[in-house]
């Protein structure tokens, strides 16, 4: 099972990156025929649009993975263990909440964006442009679900803080 786990977060983290890349090939080629051929691209500052936010979402749920979001902890720094994995699981709590009112109105969002289509792109409809969103925050949910069961096991543990 963690081999899975460990193959999907890969899979993730390489989706990211991929979206850089395509990303930097697309702004740079931008740059070359506007400024250098003076033929503009009109798709690729909207394709760029719509990568630069896909790779965004992406990024909040790698960063949820690591903890690496920003939270004022540092407050709870000197404070005793039990004050501060309260605050902790506090602050995973109001992640988790606001993650998954979101994760319904993103739905709610492809449901009403479900026929409209790109201005660039006529075939591409926007709820597939924002399929990402609902992804995203779902892939947030699950993983402040288990960052919470991995800090009260960890208090579980050791309440010492030790």
């Amino acid at each position: 099972m963690k081999k899975i786990w460990k193959g999907f977060n890969d899979f993730i983290d390489g989706i990211g990156i991929f979206m850089f890349i395509v990303l930097s090939v697309i702004v740079f080629l931008q740059v070359v025929f506007r400024f250098v051929l003076r033929l503009p691209a009109p798709w690729s500052e909207e394709m760029a649009r719509y990568l630069l936010v896909t790779m965004t979402f992406i990024g909040a749920a790698i960063a949820v993975r690591y903890q690496s979001h920003l939270v004022a902890m540092n407050i709870f720094r000197k404070a005793p263990k039990t004050v501060a994995v309260g605050a902790d699981l506090l602050v995973e709590c109001v992640i988790l909440f606001f993650s998954v009112l979101m994760l319904k109105g993103s739905i709610d969002m492809i449901r009403i964006a479900g026929t409209e289509t790109a201005t660039s792109f006529t075939w591409l409809r926007m709820a597939y442009v924002y399929t990402v969103i609902p992804f995203s925050l779902g892939l947030i949910c699950v993983y402040t679900v288990i960052n919470i069961f991995r800090k009260l096991n960890h208090f579980q543990q050791d309440p010492s803080g030790e």
